[in-house]
């Protein structure tokens, strides 16, 4: 069975971190339309973009292939972070 990436993951770590697509871009070298893409689940990334995402913002790599968010991730407390 192959991982499967989960755009929620890559959505949910731009938002607690308060990220553009913009400044997510320059840090990993991957383009807006491309990060755009990957989170509406329009294109899927490259192993080598996992690698890139993974390491510029500080997760593991398997962080994107889980099915759901882990509990500091929950989209209520996210909004909460954004908020406060």
């Amino acid at each position: 069975m192959s991982k499967k990436f989960n755009p929620k993951m890559l959505k949910s770590l731009r938002y607690l971190y308060g990220w553009t697509y913009e400044y997510l871009s320059k840090k990993t070298g991957i383009s807006t339309i491309k990060l755009s893409n990957f989170e509406f689940g329009k294109d899927k990334p490259t192993l080598e973009d996992i690698a890139k995402l993974a390491w510029n913002t500080d997760v593991t790599t398997e962080f994107f292939y889980q099915k759901d968010l882990p509990q500091p991730f929950d989209e209520s407390a996210m909004i909460f972070c954004k908020i406060h």
